[in-house]
């Protein structure tokens, strides 16, 4: 009877650690998702229609729904924007000189 007790235990452990598991990653993927949109957002606002992003940097921090994303983008015509998105404030997107992109991405103008 006894080992029936420590495999029920076991099970319940099991059970929970994958149920909180499940949780977290679901609650971390509407985040993503919340960011994506508000990037979206941002993107419309300025009327970029095409983009290549140089640089995504995002950090999430000791609090799950704390997170940082710094990108670094070019458009079609050649103009560079730079990104923040920190926690639940709106994005902001500024545009971004040649020279200060490449400094941004770690390069020599």
């Amino acid at each position: 009877m006894e080992h029936y007790k420590s495999l029920l235990q076991a099970l319940f452990f099991f059970a929970l650690t994958f149920g909180l598991g499940y949780l977290s990653i679901r609650r971390m993927r509407k985040l993503r998702e919340a960011v994506d949109s508000e990037f979206e957002t941002a993107l419309r606002r300025l009327r970029i229609d095409h983009h290549e992003v140089l640089l995504d940097r995002t950090q999430r921090r000791y609090h799950p729904e704390a997170i940082q994303v710094h990108r670094i983008l070019r458009d079609d015509q050649g103009q560079h924007y730079l990104y923040v998105h920190i926690s639940d404030s709106p994005g902001v997107m500024q545009p971004l000189s040649h020279e200060r992109a490449l400094l941004a991405l770690g390069k020599k103008a």
